[in-house]
C-alpha cells in the first residue's frame, strides 16, 4: 500500500488531513507524508510510526536574504535564487562536477523560442 496524505498544521497542533494538496489559511504549513506498507505491515497490534519536523531552514544560508513570511516579492525570490544556484554550483565545482550553464547545455531552446524546423 502506497498512498501520500498531507497534514495542515499550526504551531499548537494538526488541525486536519487531505489527501488533496490544502488550500492553507494564515499561520498554517503543510507537511506531505508518504506512507508505504509491506503487504503483512497492516495488522494487529495498531502500527505505530513517530514523525518529527524539523525547520528546514536550520544551517540554510540564503545570502543574507531573511524571510520572515510565507510569501516574497519577485525580486527578492530571484535574489534568492541567483544565490543558491551560484552556491549549489561551488558545492558542485567543489566535488568534481563540471557545471554547465543552461544556455550553454541547451542552446536550441534560447534560440529557438518556439520555432520548429
Amino acid at each position: 500500500m502506497k498512498d501520500r496524505i498531507y497534514l495542515v498544521c499550526d504551531e499548537y497542533s494538526v488541525r486536519r488531513m487531505t489527501k488533496r494538496e490544502p488550500r492553507l489559511t494564515h499561520g498554517e504549513t503543510a507537511v506531505m507524508v508518504d506512507v508505504e506498507a509491506d503487504p503483512g505491515a497492516l495488522q494487529a497490534p495498531t502500527v505505530a510510526q513517530r514523525m518529527h519536523v524539523t525547520d528546514w531552514r536550520n544551517g540554510l544560508d540564503l545570502g543574507g536574504v531573511t524571510i520572515r513570511q510565507s510569501f516574497i516579492t519577485i525580486g527578492a525570490a530571484a535574489a534568492v535564487r541567483d544565490e543558491i544556484l551560484t552556491r549549489m554550483a561551488a558545492a558542485l565545482e567543489a566535488a568534481g562536477f563540471e557545471v554547465i550553464p543552461p544556455a550553454e547545455l541547451v542552446p536550441a531552446l534560447t534560440a529557438g523560442d518556439g520555432e520548429t524546423g
